[in-house]
Formats: C-alpha cells, sequence, structure tokens
C-alpha cells in the first residue's frame, strides 16, 4: 500500500513539474521541442535515406518458419542447379552466363499465321489474355463487330513482332478467327470472313452448345491424340470447339452483357516462370496509382482541418495540430530508418489512419482545456487528458508493435513505422498542444472569439444526453438485435479470397477483373489455376535463416550440413530405400526410380577386373573408402540432372547433398482450406527425411502463398488477444469497476465491424488482416473518454448525462473526423487506400453509435447511485428536465 501511495505521488510531482514548465515556459517548449522533432529528422534522412521500394511483391513472404527456410535455400541453389549439379555453397550469387530457358522454347517453333489448329495449342492457358464486354449474345456475331475485333492482328502487329523470337506463334485466337476456321469455305484466319461464314459459324456453335458439357468433360484432361468424345456429334468433337467453349466463350450465355476471351501470342510472366503466380502488370501500375492516392490524403487532412478549426476557431491551434501530425511523421521516419531503409508500399497508408488517431486527442484535449489559465489549472487538464490520451494511444500502438513479431516482413516493417508514429505524436500533443494553447493565451490576442452554431451546440450538448438516457431501453434492446445479426452475418461471411489472393487496385479497376471474375466466367481457367504440386527433396544443404527483423535480404549463408554424408553403401542404401518409400505414397505412386536406387543396382551390377577399382558393393574387393569414387562414376553410365542428382560443391568438388523432385497427384488452390489439407499431407509424409533433409515445393510460390496465409492467421490471432488484453488491463486501471461494460462494448464494436465491413464484401486478405487487427484499439478511444467523464457521485442515470454532456461534442467531432478522413479515401484506385477508407468509415460510425447508444445507457444500470444526488434533490420527479433556455457553445 505504502509502495502505491509512493508511486503515485512520484507520478503527481511529476506531472506538477511538467505542467509548470509549459506554464512558465511555452515558448522554449515549443522552439525546442519543434527543433528537435524536426531539424534533427531530416539530418537523419539526410545521410540516411529510405528509399520507397516499388515492387509490391517486396517483403510478402515469410520469414523463420518452418516452410520459409527450406523455400529460400531452394530459391538461393535453384538456377545452379538448372545449370548443373554444383552449388556455391556462399552468400553471393553466381553470376549467369546464359537465360534461363523457358518452357516456351520447347514448343514447336513456328505456326505461320493459319489460325486453324486439329490438336491442343501447348500452354495456351498462360498466353496473354484479354476480355471483352459485348452487350449480349446476339452482338457477338455483328460482321461488323467481328471485323473490327479481327482487325487487331494488324492493329498489334508491331507490338507484336517485338517478341517474335520468343514465342512460337503469331495468330491472336479470338471469337472471328474460330467462326472463320469453322467455315466451309477453307478460310486461313479472319480477314476474308463474310457474312455467310459468320452464319455457318453460329449455326454449329448453336448445334454444339447443347453438348458442352459432354464436350468438356471429354477433352478438358486430353493434350494430344485425343479420341472422339461419345454421344457427341462429329463436327462438335473437334479442338476448336472444345477450345470455344472452354476458353472462348463465358459458361453463361445468356447474361447481358456477356464477356468473351481472346488470346495474344505470347506468353504473361506467369508463363515465362514456369505457371508462376505474380502480380504481372499490376505490379507495374501500382506505385504511380499509390503515389496518385497518396494526394488524397491531402485532401483527407484538409477535411479533418477544417473541422478542427470550426470547433476551435482557432488558426493557431488548427495549424499546431497540422505540425503535430507532420513532425510525428517525420520523426517516426527518422527512427525508422535506423533499422532499415527499404519503406515498402504498405506504409504509405499510415499517413491516412494517422489522420483520424492523431485529430482524435486533438479534440478532447481542447475540450479539456481551462478557461482560466494558470499552473494549477493545467495541472488538471493535464492529469485528466494526458492519461486518458495515453491509453488511446498505447491500446492503438500496440496492435502496431504487435506485428513487429510476424514472420511476414512486409508486417513487421508496418508495424515499427505506425507505432513509432504513434509514440511521436502522443508525445507531441502532450507538449506541443499545451504549450501553444498557453502561448497563445499569454501573447496572442483571439482572431476569432464569437460563438457559432449555438443550435447544433444544444442539439449535442443538451438534447442528445437526455435522448441518450431516455431512450437507453429502446438502444439497448436495439443495438443487441443488431450485434446477434452482425455476429451470423460475420460467421457467415468471414473467409479468404476465393478467387484473387493479391488484390492491389479496386474492384472496378481493369486490371483487376478479370483475376476477380475470370473463374466465374469462363471453363478453363480453374483447370488452369489447378498445377501439380511437386515436392522438392534436399539433403545436405542448410535451411537459410533470416539475419534481419527488418531486411528481407539479409539471409544467411547456404553451407553444407554435416548430418548428411554418402561415405559408404550403407548411406546410399539409407537413402534410396527412403526415397522408394515415398515414391510408393499413396498420393505419389511415381514409378520411375532415382538415382540412389538405380546406383545400387549398377554397382550390383559392376563387372570387377583385378588390379582395377571395384565398385560392385558385394564383391569381395570392394571397399567402402571407394564409394565417393564409384558416385562420380556411375554418373558416366547413369543419366542425371535437375529433379534427381547429387549436389557438389562448385569450389571444392566435394559431394554434399543430393536432390530430387517427386510429381504428386496434390493439385494448387487458393482456397486456404484445400491448400491446408495438401500441406498437411505433405508435413506428415515428409516429416521424417532424417540426415538434415528438408522439403519445400519445386514451384516456390506455392509454398510463399501458404505460408503468407497461416502466419496471416497466426498473426491475426496473436494481435487480437494481445490488443484485447492490453485494453482490458488499460479499461481497468482507469474505469475501475466500469471496465467491464466497457469491455462488452468494444467487443460489440468489433463484431459489427467486422460484420458490416465482411457485408459488403470484404475477404480477409493480406490487407485486410492489417487493418482488422487495429479494430480492437481503434473501437477503445470513444468508450475510454466516455468512461473517463463520469463523476464520481450521484445516481447512475445523472451521472451517465453528466458524462454524455462533458464529452459527446469531442467525442462526436473526433467520429466524424475520422469520417472525413475516410470518405477522402472512397476515391482511391488502389486497394490498400480505399480499404482503409471504408473501414475508417465503419469503425468510426460504429464506435460512436455504440459509445454514446450502449455503453452510456447500459452504464446507467450498472452504476452504483450515491445517497448524495445534486439533481435527484432539485428534481423530486427523477426525470430530466431539459434545460430549453440554456444554449451552449462550442468553446
Amino acid at each position: 500500500m505504502d509502495d502505491k501511495v509512493e508511486n503515485g505521488s512520484i507520478l503527481h510531482h511529476l506531472l506538477a513539474a511538467y505542467s509548470t514548465l509549459l506554464f512558465n515556459y511555452p515558448g522554449t517548449v515549443l522552439l525546442v521541442t519543434s527543433i528537435i522533432t524536426t531539424i534533427i529528422p531530416i539530418t537523419v534522412l539526410f545521410f540516411n535515406p529510405l528509399q520507397i521500394n516499388q515492387n509490391p511483391e517486396t517483403g510478402f513472404d515469410t520469414r523463420d518458419t518452418e516452410y520459409s527456410g527450406p523455400r529460400l535455400t531452394w530459391e538461393k541453389v535453384a538456377w545452379n542447379m538448372q545449370m548443373g549439379n554444383r552449388v556455391v555453397l556462399s552468400n553471393t550469387t553466381m553470376r549467369k552466363s546464359r537465360l534461363k530457358r523457358s518452357w516456351a522454347d520447347e514448343l514447336l517453333s513456328t505456326f505461320g499465321h493459319v489460325a486453324c489448329y486439329e490438336t491442343a495449342i501447348p500452354g495456351m492457358d498462360y498466353l496473354t489474355q484479354f476480355v471483352v464486354e459485348v452487350n449480349s449474345y446476339d452482338d457477338l456475331f455483328g460482321l461488323d463487330y467481328l471485323k473490327m475485333l479481327c482487325s487487331l492482328d494488324t492493329s498489334l502487329n508491331d507490338q507484336l513482332q517485338l517478341f517474335a523470337n520468343m514465342t512460337p506463334y503469331r495468330n491472336i485466337w479470338s471469337l472471328p478467327n474460330y467462326l472463320s476456321c469453322l467455315s466451309p469455305n477453307l478460310l486461313t484466319n479472319c480477314s476474308f470472313i463474310a457474312e455467310d461464314d459468320v452464319q455457318f459459324g453460329r449455326t454449329i456453335i448453336d448445334y454444339c452448345r447443347s453438348y458442352r458439357r459432354e464436350i468438356i468433360s471429354c477433352r478438358r484432361d486430353c493434350h494430344l491424340d485425343c479420341p472422339q468424345c461419345s454421344n457427341v456429334p462429329n463436327n462438335c468433337s473437334t479442338q476448336m470447339i472444345f477450345d470455344l467453349f472452354y476458353r472462348i466463350l463465358p459458361k453463361n450465355l445468356n447474361t447481358k452483357p456477356i464477356y468473351i476471351n481472346g488470346f495474344l501470342p505470347i506468353f504473361t510472366l506467369s508463363g515465362y516462370r514456369s505457371q508462376g503466380l505474380s502480380m504481372d502488370i499490376k505490379r507495374d501500375l501500382l506505385y504511380n496509382g499509390a503515389k496518385r492516392d497518396s494526394l488524397l490524403a491531402c485532401g483527407a487532412a484538409l477535411s479533418v482541418f477544417i473541422i478542427v478549426f470550426l470547433y476551435s476557431l482557432n488558426i493557431f491551434y488548427c495549424i499546431m495540430v497540422a505540425f503535430v501530425l507532420f513532425a510525428s511523421v517525420l520523426s517516426a521516419l527518422a527512427i525508422y530508418s535506423l533499422f532499415t531503409v527499404d519503406f515498402p508500399l504498405l506504409n504509405l497508408i499510415i499517413f491516412v489512419l494517422l489522420l483520424a488517431i492523431g485529430s482524435d486527442d486533438a479534440f478532447v484535449l481542447l475540450n479539456s482545456f481551462p478557461v482560466d489559465v494558470t499552473s494549477h489549472s493545467i495541472y488538471q487538464c493535464l492529469s485528466h487528458t494526458a492519461s486518458a490520451m495515453l491509453l488511446t494511444s498505447s491500446s492503438t500502438a500496440v496492435p502496431f508493435f504487435t506485428n513487429i513479431l510476424s514472420s511476414v516482413v512486409v508486417f513487421r516493417c508496418f508495424g515499427l513505422f505506425a507505432g513509432i508514429t504513434l509514440v511521436f505524436n502522443y508525445l507531441l500533443e502532450i507538449s506541443l498542444l499545451p504549450a501553444m494553447l498557453i502561448f497563445q493565451y499569454r501573447y496572442i490576442q483571439r482572431c476569432m472569439s464569437w460563438r457559432i452554431f449555438s443550435k447544433l451546440n444544444y442539439i449535442m450538448h443538451d438534447l442528445l444526453p437526455f435522448v441518450i438516457v431516455s431512450g437507453r431501453y429502446i438502444w439497448i434492446s436495439s443495438l443487441t438485435v443488431i450485434v446477434t445479426a452482425m455476429t451470423y452475418l460475420t460467421y457467415a461471411n468471414l473467409q479468404f479470397p476465393p478467387y484473387n489472393p493479391l488484390q492491389l487496385f479496386i474492384d472496378s479497376n481493369e486490371h483487376e477483373w478479370y483475376d476477380n471474375n475470370a473463374e466465374k466466367n469462363f471453363e478453363f481457367v480453374a483447370n488452369k489455376l489447378q498445377i501439380p504440386i511437386a515436392v522438392r527433396l534436399i539433403w545436405g544443404l542448410t535451411r537459410r535463416a533470416s539475419q534481419s527483423i527488418f531486411q528481407p535480404d539479409k539471409l544467411t549463408a547456404v553451407q553444407h550440413d554435416p548430418k548428411f554424408s554418402l561415405r559408404n553403401t550403407t548411406d546410399i542404401q539409407a537413402l534410396a530405400l527412403k526415397l522408394r518409400g515415398y515414391r510408393e505414397l499413396n498420393f505419389i505412386k511415381h514409378e520411375s526410380e532415382y538415382w540412389p536406387e538405380r546406383y545400387l543396382t549398377w554397382s550390383r551390377n559392376f563387372t570387377c577386373e583385378p588390379s582395377k577399382v571395384c565398385c560392385n558393393f558385394t564383391d569381395e574387393n570392394f571397399h567402402e573408402n571407394l564409394t565417393d569414387y564409384c558416385i562420380r562414376l556411375s554418373t558416366a553410365y547413369l543419366y542425371t540432372q535437375y529433379n534427381d542428382t547429387p549436389i557438389y560443391d562448385n569450389t571444392t568438388f566435394n559431394l554434399v547433398g543430393y536432390t530430387a523432385m517427386i510429381p504428386t497427384q496434390l493439385k494448387y488452390s487458393h482456397r486456404f482450406a484445400n491448400l491446408s489439407h495438401s500441406f498437411d499431407l505433405l508435413r506428415n509424409s515428409f516429416s521424417d527425411m532424417n540426415y538434415g533433409g528438408w522439403y519445400t515445393t519445386e514451384w516456390t510460390l506455392i509454398c510463399v502463398w501458404f505460408d503468407l496465409l497461416k502466419s496471416m492467421i497466426t498473426d491475426c490471432r496473436q494481435s487480437l488477444l494481445l490488443s484485447f488484453s492490453v485494453v482490458a488491463i488499460f479499461a481497468f486501471l482507469h474505469l475501475r469497476l466500469k471496465s467491464l461494460i466497457a469491455l462488452i462494448t468494444i467487443c460489440c464494436i468489433v463484431i459489427v465491424t467486422v460484420g458490416c465491413v465482411t457485408t459488403i464484401g470484404w475477404v480477409i486478405g493480406v490487407l485486410e488482416a492489417i487493418i482488422l487487427v487495429l479494430v480492437v484499439g481503434l473501437s477503445f478511444d470513444f468508450t475510454l473518454h466516455y468512461g473517463a467523464s463520469v463523476p464520481n457521485i450521484g445516481c447512475g442515470k445523472h451521472r451517465v448525462w453528466l458524462a454524455a454532456r462533458k464529452s459527446v461534442i469531442p467525442v462526436s467531432l473526433s467520429a466524424l473526423s475520422s469520417f472525413a478522413a475516410g470518405s477522402s479515401m472512397l476515391i482511391a484506385e488502389t486497394h490498400a487506400f480505399h480499404q482503409v477508407g471504408v473501414f475508417l468509415i465503419t469503425l468510426a460510425s460504429v464506435s460512436w453509435l455504440f459509445a454514446t447508444f450502449f455503453f452510456l445507457p447500459l452504464l446507467s444500470f450498472m452504476l452504483q447511485s450515491t445517497v448524495d444526488c445534486e439533481f435527484c434533490r432539485e428534481d423530486s420527479a427523477m426525470q430530466i428536465n431539459l434545460p430549453m433556455k440554456e444554449k451552449s457553445t462550442f468553446m
């Protein structure tokens, strides 16, 4: 007890001393603080400038997880393995002596300009695609429209010539070319198409349309020498008819408008990456889009500053609020640069969040600032506002800082920058803002001192508290129904992205339309995405680990793992037995033997001769110390290659490892549940590799995506639990017995907010996961301000009424500023800024609604009434009478 009193006394003296310092030297505090938060950060950034990473893919992978180490090692050595069986055991990249051979190079050399074909076109799904919108199915067969679409061959000829050496194809496969190939006039392409050709083609399409399911089921998995489809007419059982229904025309031909697909004769970046999942052109366009949307933050700032000015009618205070936000960001950038100079594009959304978060405390401070400025009154003001602002800032900063514990690098950078920004914002708000108000009170005359908005102020200050208390039964019951409904909607709608896992632009953007709608409209897309999952097994190389929390490129070197060796036949037999077991797994069933198995057969059949080295391990002349020589000798007889080979050190030429690629029957899927099932199967099957062996997916982006989703789930759960724990502790410390009602209110706000955003179409992508982590901390602000304003004496009803009168205006204006900042982002073109805008609008509205009409009414029932209630004595009827003649003002 004595320790608590002593600690309270220390804090009391510190706050009193700080209040005296602000009161006596406001100009000095303004000058010194401004220099520290501007000149010093600018100097730091000058000598250590940040670099905005224009590639949004960077950092969206994991570090120090179960899957990241093997994946990073395989990414490091895969290039070397494509050129031979030697690896560089260092952290330097081997100089590329030749271009990576694309699988497209193995296609046929040329197809000329004849658009028609009888067998499947290799790799067609990975050609560049374009989608055209047409009013209706009938409009597809207009001759003028088809000729216009056919003219793409001529219009794009010069551009396509640039890819002549990179692709074997020369034709644009679109609806006009398919109709020309269906024509009985033997047209080579659509350049010669006429009306009778169009009508003949439409007749065949309409006739074969009723067999669509049978045609697709028959040929979907056939790529060479496909037989005639049973129960399908002969003229409908061709490759071009199949491709027309499978790849060109949408699933539903009766929709209006209707979308048709087309293929350009060049592979996408994904195609040249062997069917990789990447952001492609969206990645290249995002940087400029993010820069344009960053300018919208200026509009959001302007709207917030207008609200601050209308509330304060103090231009100096408004300017100082702007300076506080600017100095907070500048100082945070300087500190951030000491950890890493890489600045991901995701960090740009902090500017918008800061406008909403930082302006809230400005209203609270001004609302509590005394009219008669003395050292004691400043102390009284800060004793209330500084602690409340500390709690709200801490409850928001904790989720940010929690992201530093994430396995995703870009989340770590985001959490670091956002958390530091909030720390500086709080420090400047309790120093610069009160110092400016004291300085203005002492030396500057207010140029605007008249009172406005008296009617609005009457509604908010006098009428609204009456409505809150008088209708508390209605508010509690109505909002409880809303919470129940939103709980169901959250459960029903909360999911990962079903179609577009890495959305960069808003839904209406043309570059997102295909990713969002292709699988819904075209048959081939779902099969295209179901890429077979191949497993890469590696023995003898160490997993790479991160050497820096915030710098993704700083990794440990790939080294030889001494746990693995092939020094004797027993080692090779153990490895062969392990590989045979893997080949016989139910989801693999791979018949071809791997090198260790083939080596044992070769060795067993080796004919030993006198005075020569014997490599037959069953022969009595065989010596185990010759195993390494025999292994090297066997490579002259046994074929080894990228997918099945011993690994040698490029410097010492020692045998250091072995790698094999095992195909499986598993398929890739964007859906986390399906992908999780596949990875669980892999973990259970390959967890016992022994001798330092490990596995990863051959196509590393599959592993990246699964590990990213898994980390998001872990990070969200961890951040939400920690945030709620911190909020619960802060609520108890500041609100005491009122904390239980506050926590119930916060839970309701979180549920309704999540329910609202998922109902309007949110899915839990990478960005949404970061944003939703903040909902607990941000939902605490308004509830805390109301709870801190409740007086200690009086009946429960009147205590709530007084709390509403004191805080409803600053809380409402804080919600309005967040709403305004979010509204400015609704016209953003990038997904990140738009989703932040939607989130701010939703959270501000829901938080204000529940803090005002749920927390306060519920509190009126739970507060214990004291015997001495001034209002109850004045009003024997125990009712709150509206002071109709009393008109308050904003100030």
